[in-house]
């Protein structure tokens, strides 16, 4: 249910496990904004013997979490900065950021999140002004969308061009 549904959060992870984002240093050094967790820097400053800050990562997160997060770095600093001032922007990360991207940008409905299937590595591209999604011509002749499974919901993805692409400056 959790995997793909929209506001059900999987299983909480320990953040004592390898998966959990709050152990990796290289990452976890990075995030200033993320509140300090009393209980976990004492736990751990004990375990290691020195003093050690240790931040309240989130241990589960359901798509409309990672949207909070997400839309509004998007709206923000994405689009405030770069897209609206003509830059081409790459967007990379994981599934769920990319699908709660899309599910603003594409106007898909909640319901039919669970329907939409996203293939690893496979490059999306978004045209602001037509506000629409094509993918890149790998240059093998065959359709992508015969080749990829996006699931029911890619009617939402994509549906045609307001703007056609021809007409574009």
């Amino acid at each position: 249910k959790w995997r793909r549904g929209y506001t059900i959060r999987p299983p909480p992870t320990s953040s004592y496990s390898l998966s959990y984002p709050g152990n990796d240093e290289r990452r976890a050094k990075h995030f200033k904004d993320i509140p300090i967790s009393l209980r976990e820097s004492i736990n751990r400053s004990i375990e290691r013997r020195r003093l050690t800050i240790h931040r309240k990562f989130p241990k589960t997160e359901s798509l409309k979490d990672c949207m909070d997060r997400s839309i509004p770095f998007y709206t923000q600093r994405i689009q405030q900065e770069a897209i609206d001032k003509g830059k081409r922007v790459l967007i990379t990360s994981h599934e769920n950021a990319i699908r709660g991207i899309l599910m603003h940008l594409c106007d898909i409905p909640e319901e039919a999140m669970n329907q939409l299937h996203l293939p690893n590595g496979l490059p999306l591209v978004y045209n602001v002004k037509g506000r629409c999604i094509t993918l890149l011509d790998d240059g093998s002749g065959e359709d992508p969308m015969t080749q990829h499974d996006f699931g029911p919901a890619a009617k939402y993805l994509f549906k045609a061009c307001e703007i056609d692409w021809d007409e574009m400056p």
